[in-house]
This record gives structure tokens, C-alpha cells and sequence, in this order.
């Protein structure tokens, strides 16, 4: 685990080095290198275009990048991690039981079988309050929490099967949360 943390920012680097206009084959030594330097002889890096994939005994994890604002890590188990500008809203593993929500963009994204985080830019207290309705018409109604600060609304509750829902927002920052944890889920 600790690998992976040190190896993350070396892996970006990778990826937009072997995503810009560089000669192909200086970037994937470049890269190469690098990640087998900070994780040792028993990394196995496969560099293939705009993808990154290392390999340890712990398993694989793959990084691309279809442009320069833009990030995906996928591991072996289907876990998913992106990163950019305007991407899709999910609609499979834990994100399948949240209802959609069309307004602003997402700019963030971690999605497993048991929980998914939806960051999204560009929304506003209205968007906010309409997805708040939604998720609770959606049935997350049990053990609700509501809550108001200086800079921040939150809403939390579960479904009938225990899928717990957590959405909240900073107004200022137009910036909006969505989690969704099946970890419980009866």
C-alpha cells in the first residue's frame, strides 16, 4: 500500500509524459525507470500509449489518460479512480444504487463494489437542494441526517437495505460531494 502512495505521483508523471508529443520510446524509459526506481526490481511496467500498467505481487493497476485533463486508475478487483474535466456520471458497481443527477460537472470519481465517491464542480445551492429531494424520493430516508454550517450542507441516510447516501455541498466553491457505501448493505 505504501508503494502505491509513493508511486501515484510518479505514475501521473508517466502518464503525461508519455501522453504529450514526446518521442514514444524516451518517455517509457523515462518512466520505466522512474517506477521501478522508487518501487523496486519487482515492479513490471508495460507503458502502451496513453496507458500506463504496473504490475506487483500484490496485483495490477492500470493508469490512462485519453488527453492531458484527464485520469483513470483501474486495479485488478474493477476498483476505478478518475480525474478531469465534464466526465459521465457512473452507473455501475456501488454507483448503480444512486440516482443520477444531470446538474454541474463531475471532476472526480472512485468507484468500487462497496463505495463510490462523485465529486462534482459547477453546482449550485438549487442543484444541490433538487439532488437532495431526489435521493431522498430515491428512499434513503433512514436514520437521516440534515445539517447546515457557514459553508457547507450536508444530507445523510439509508435505504430499507442499509445503502448508506451522503451529499453535501460548499455554495461558495460551487463544489459538490456524493458517496454511496454498500458495505453494509443487508
Amino acid at each position: 500500500m505504501n508503494k502505491g502512495i509513493v508511486l501515484l505521483p510518479i505514475l501521473m508523471i508517466a502518464i503525461v509524459a508519455t501522453g504529450c508529443n514526446m518521442e514514444e520510446k524516451i518517455g517509457e524509459k523515462i518512466a520505466e525507470e522512474l517506477i521501478e526506481k522508487s518501487a523496486g526490481d519487482e515492479v513490471e511496467v508495460n507503458i502502451d500509449g496513453e496507458d500506463v500498467t504496473y504490475t506487483t505481487e500484490d496485483g495490477e493497476v492500470t493508469f490512462s489518460s485519453e488527453d492531458e485533463d484527464t485520469f483513470e486508475i483501474e486495479s485488478e478487483d474493477g476498483s476505478v479512480m478518475q480525474g478531469g474535466e465534464d466526465m459521465k456520471w457512473p452507473t455501475d458497481q456501488a454507483a448503480a444504487y444512486l440516482p443520477s443527477c444531470s446538474a454541474g460537472k463531475v471532476s472526480y470519481l472512485m468507484n468500487s463494489e462497496e463505495s463510490c465517491i462523485i465529486i462534482m464542480d459547477e453546482v449550485s445551492q438549487d442543484d444541490y437542494d433538487d439532488y437532495e429531494q431526489t435521493i431522498k424520493d430515491a428512499g434513503f430516508t433512514n436514520n437521516a441526517v440534515e445539517s447546515t454550517a457557514e459553508d457547507m450542507d450536508l444530507y445523510s441516510g439509508s435505504s430499507a437495505d442499509n445503502i448508506i447516501v451522503t451529499v453535501y455541498i460548499s455554495p461558495s466553491e460551487s463544489v459538490m460531494q456524493v458517496t454511496v457505501d454498500t458495505s453494509q448493505k443487508q
